[in-house]
């Protein structure tokens, strides 16, 4: 890292040799050497080859804080990441790269990148290494660290017993230094006895002569007949998911999956990332894979995932009974046959998945009538799992009731409905339905037979009109999502006992918030954007103790909160943007003892809009007041001691910001305003006013967002220091603040060192000071500005000044360690007071300053007489 030019870097070697483990390491190493957010881990590349533009909006997101899904192809990915990391020195690894494209589309060349960046790749494959890239290639571990390695896992942390030093040598022997052969080795013998030993050795051997993959193969045969089962599940289609997710699936389809589950990790073939999903080393997967794929003909497989083995299956119709699951992801048109899975009478696991902007589905124009009318003829009522993305018929098959269905995900349908009808209890195992924009669906189900539903995602179903009033026996439901359903006009029951999430954003024609059935028991966010609501009828909420979040946002015929929402003690968030037409805010609002975040931008506030009980709000942390129409802002806002955020952007009629509630750190607002810049620095001032007295040297530091130096700084510039000559008189008493400095750049500064120097080399010595900068906002990238005052009596040291004044010194310097953009300008209490003392001062030369010709030329600092 002392070298600061930008490297990329490749660690190449065989599968399971540790790439990927010495990358995190050296990611973790170097991290700290970088800014919190210039740094990304992508694991796991060559598992999403198919997803190049989700990888570059994971890189946007992290290193430059798009929003997500901020680039919908990898063309518009690449020239992003081209562009905008040009000024960002990163440190980005890129885990298990197996094809050009991916280093093409995401590190393409050295000139993305600042200097100083690092870029990290581990490949198996040599021929993917640039000619000028550094390489580190993995080689296979010493025969004293393989035994270490071994017996780690094989005894744990017991010192073996002397009768196993011959086997153990041996073992290492055939893992021939593989970490990967080695820990799953070790892991399967582990509190086996010597006989077992020698038993595991015979099968071992057996195999010794073909690849480390299929040797492996030793800890799959020694697992109980259950547990290979949900092995070759999660090996063939569950790697990545959620555990919780894959728990549902394999709990309906085995009788001890959770026990299952335990063995594999144990066993180190399986393990649980901290992201609570299941994960499995490839070497692992391959294994299963191969395991599974030992027959010849794909129909006589148990499990298929290649797209190629699928088609050819279905375009032969030659689905049969061994075939247990489907799974598999598609980036180009796909036809399907109506027939395909009549005799596929055993299937539990059915998976077709595609990209949305690849996506194309269609049935099969030589079967049947040749059109989507109607349904597939068949499906197996032993489906589990059941996804089908852009599933092509208007209807599902008529006798298809597949009692024990855990997940049914039918996003882009062309679905005009589900079943007709739905006996009670007939999908008791039923978790989670997701129809999201499937564009033609005009009717939810009835759910009273599915009591145990979870998650229901209906979200851009533009067609749908009405919600099944049965949705109120589903108590156990925890995210119930309508996003856009822009035709939903009849919603009348929701339960809440279970709810975390209820999203109603832009239904546009629900005019009526739909009755709340039930207590809460967990904390609840309710969205409401842009809907067609007229009014809250919020009597039930006060109930309701663990409502968090509501987002109103939008409601364009939204009048008046009702007075009731302020007993709503749990809200931690409050969304009023844009509500145009809202008149008042309660009076009490202050009672919100818990509100942490209140947005109010763009409400056509006035004064007089905002009650003074506003400064009530003790837990208040960010407020937004953008675009509003008021002139003068509520006194008891400083008293809003939690306060960290404070955006006034937009507020064109604002002339002075109100006086900071102490902890404020962020704010914005409109800098191209002289009087509001003016108005921030005093504010800064009022709060530093004890820097004399205390001694303290640490600056307070405002942060806000901004595009360039604002025009009221009328000292500007691009170094790692500034020097300006300061004006004739520049100090007068009771009315001179101090310095007023802004900066930019790409990192923030901890300190910075000011010097006040002499106007004559008369044995003065400079008056320096090192000042530490204390911010503590959460906003810091390159495109924020950072406000701070040093005031004089921080600078100024009266014991040593010899008689003189601050009027005998006539520059001050700055120096920041690291290159800004920046501001500086004097501030004074009464700038009309300042310039009658300099119409005062051009009478009152001393003889002394004419012998610095120096004094003579230096830069006026004083605003025009037009004003701030």
């Amino acid at each position: 890292m002392e070298i600061n030019d930008v490297r990329i870097v490749w660690i190449w070697g065989m599968g399971g040799i540790g790439k990927t483990t010495l990358a995190k390491t050296i990611f973790y190493k170097l991290s700290s050497q970088f800014e919190i957010n210039d740094v990304c881990f992508l694991e796991n590349i060559k598992e999403k080859k198919h997803k190049m533009h989700s990888l570059q909006n994971i890189l946007l997101s992290k290193l430059l804080r798009e929003k997500d899904n901020c680039v919908k192809d990898k063309e518009e990915g690449r020239n992003l990441l081209a562009t905008r990391l040009k000024c960002k020195k990163v440190l980005i690894v890129l885990d298990d790269i197996d094809h050009g494209d991916q280093m093409e589309y995401l590190a393409n060349d050295l000139g993305w990148f600042d200097k100083g960046s690092r870029i990290i790749a581990t490949t198996r494959d040599q021929r993917l290494i640039g000619e000028n890239h550094v390489v580190y290639e993995m080689e296979t571990l010493l025969d004293r660290d393989a035994i270490k390695l071994f017996e780690l896992y094989a005894f744990k942390k017991k010192v073996p017993n002397e009768c196993f030093k011959d086997l153990t040598l041996e073992i290492v022997s055939l893992a021939k230094g593989h970490p990967l052969a080695l820990k799953v080795w070790g892991s399967s013998l582990h509190r086996m006895d010597i006989t077992e030993w020698k038993s595991a050795m015979v099968r071992i051997k057996k195999n010794s002569n073909v690849e480390i993959t299929k040797n492996l193969k030793i800890s799959y045969d020694g697992l109980e007949r259950e547990e290979q089962q949900i092995f070759l599940d999660i090996a063939c289609f569950f790697r990545g998911i959620e555990k919780e997710e894959v728990m549902q699936v394999l709990e309906s389809c085995y009788f001890g999956p959770k026990f299952g589950l335990r063995v594999l990790v144990n066993k180190s073939l399986v393990s649980i990332s901290e992201y609570d999903t299941i994960e499995m080393h490839d070497l692992i997967q391959d294994m299963g894979k191969y395991i599974v794929q030992r027959r010849k003909h794909p129909e006589k497989h148990s499990r298929l995932w290649n797209v190629e083995h699928f088609n050819e299956v279905v375009d032969n119709n030659m689905g049969t009974m061994p075939v247990k699951a489907i799974w598999f992801t598609y980036c180009q048109q796909q036809s399907f046959n109506k027939e395909a899975m009549k005799n596929m009478t055993r299937l539990r696991i059915l998976c077709i998945r595609g990209d949305k902007y690849d996506l194309f589905f269609s049935s099969d124009s030589n079967s049947h009538d040749g059109s989507t009318d109607g349904s597939i003829e068949y499906l197996s009522n032993n489906l589990r799992w059941f996804v089908w993305h852009e599933y092509p018929w208007k209807l599902l098959p008529r006798n298809f009731e597949p009692k024990k269905l855990v997940h049914l995900e039918l996003r882009w349908s062309s679905l005009h409905y589900l079943w007709n009808e739905t006996k009670l209890e007939k999908f008791l195992s039923l978790r989670r339905i997701d129809l999201r924009d499937s564009k033609s669906l005009k009717r939810t189900p009835d759910f009273k037979g599915m009591p145990n539903l979870e998650y229901l995602n209906l979200a851009c179903c533009t067609s749908l009109e009405e919600v099944h009033p049965s949705l109120k026996y589903c108590k156990k439901l925890i995210r119930l999502d309508l996003f856009d359903c822009r035709s939903l006009e009849r919603f009348p029951y929701v339960n809440v006992e279970s709810l975390d999430f209820f999203i109603l954003d832009y239904c546009r024609s629900l005019k009526k918030f739909p009755e709340i059935l039930g207590i809460m028991k967990t904390e609840l966010e309710i969205s409401m954007s842009c809907s067609g609501i007229r009014e809250l009828p919020l009597s039930n909420f006060d109930l309701q103790p663990h409502l968090t979040k509501l987002d109103l946002s939008g409601m364009e015929y939204l009048v008046s909160l009702p007075s009731i929402i302020c007993k709503l003690k749990g809200l931690v968030k409050l969304d009023l943007s844009r509500c145009s037409k809202l008149k008042s805010l309660p009076e009490d609002i202050g009672s919100l003892s818990s509100l942490k975040k209140l947005d109010l931008s763009y409400c056509n506030i006035i004064d007089g809009g905002l009650p003074e009980d506003i400064g009530s709000l003790s837990s208040l942390q960010r407020l937004n007041l953008s675009g509003n129409n008021f002139e003068h802002l509520p006194q008891s806002i400083s008293e809003l001691g939690a306060l960290r955020s404070l955006n006034l952007s937009d507020c064109n009629r604002l002339t002075q910001l109100p006086e900071f509630p102490q902890n404020l750190n962020t704010i914005f607002a409109n800098w191209s305003n002289d009087w509001i810049c003016n108005s921030l620095f005093q504010n800064i001032s009022s709060l530093q006013h004890d820097i004399c007295s205390s001694h303290s040297l640490s600056l307070r530091v405002l942060v806000s967002w901004v595009v360039d130096i604002p025009s009221w700084f009328n000292y500007k510039g691009t170094d790692t220091k500034v020097s300006v000559n300061l004006p004739e008189n520049w100090y007068v008493s009771d009315n001179f603040l101090g310095f007023a400095v802004c900066y930019y750049g790409d990192y923030y500064i901890d300190c910075i060192t000011a010097h006040l120097i002499p106007l004559c080399d008369d044995g003065m010595s400079s008056m320096t000071q090192e000042f530490s900068l204390s911010n503590n906002s959460k906003y810091s990238d390159v495109w924020n500005i950072n406000f701070f005052l040093i005031p004089l009596g921080g600078l100024w040291d009266a014991s040593n000044a010899n008689g003189k004044t601050p009027n005998d010194y006539g520059c001050i310097s700055l120096i920041f360690g690291k290159e800004k953009k920046f501001g500086f300008r004097l501030l004074y209490k009464d700038e009309a007071e300042l310039h009658n003392a300099k119409r005062r001062s051009r009478n009152e030369h001393h003889e002394e300053e004419a012998s610095c010709s120096s004094s003579k030329k230096q830069r006026p600092l004083f605003p025009t007489s037009s004003g701030l």
